[in-house]
């Protein structure tokens, strides 16, 4: 990301459209599944924030939503780099970590948690949980003729 010219490492956060400017983003097509929990980390509110990875069990945090059968996303923030987990009736659909100076690709892309697990591996970073309702999906014909 960059700031006033200069590089800046922030941890991933999304602001809702209220309080800034836009952000557009081309994405590849993903199951619906995928695209659902992904909607969750953008859009709802975080259910649970800054749980630290010194106190976290993150196996027992999965446990815990997958026992709930919870739509979720969890966004992994670490001094290393960042990720993603993205749950679908508890269970992960997808998995992403990419590390400081890794370029993007879909290599990073699974539905395996190690990766991310990896990033909080030394006890830093956080994890913020979004859970709740999955998102009806949009029309997108009418989204762009109230667009126009």
């Amino acid at each position: 990301m960059e700031r006033d010219g200069s590089r800046v490492q922030l941890p991933p956060r999304l602001n809702p459209p209220e309080t800034g400017p836009a952000c557009v983003m081309t994405v590849r097509p993903h199951p619906v599944a995928v695209a659902a929990a992904l909607a969750l980390g953008i859009a709802a509110s975080p259910a649970l924030t800054g749980l630290h990875a010194a106190f976290l069990d993150l196996d027992g945090l999965l446990r815990t939503l997958a026992r709930q059968r919870a739509d979720a996303a969890l966004v992994v923030s670490a001094p290393g780099g960042a990720g993603v987990i993205l749950l679908a009736g508890g269970t992960p659909v997808a998995a992403y970590a990419r590390r400081l100076g890794e370029s993007a690709g879909e290599v990073a892309e699974t539905t395996d948690t190690t990766a991310v697990a990896e990033l909080l591996a030394g006890g830093e970073g956080e994890v913020d949980v979004h859970t709740g309702r999955v998102p009806e999906p949009l029309d997108l014909e009418e989204l762009i003729a109230r667009a126009g």
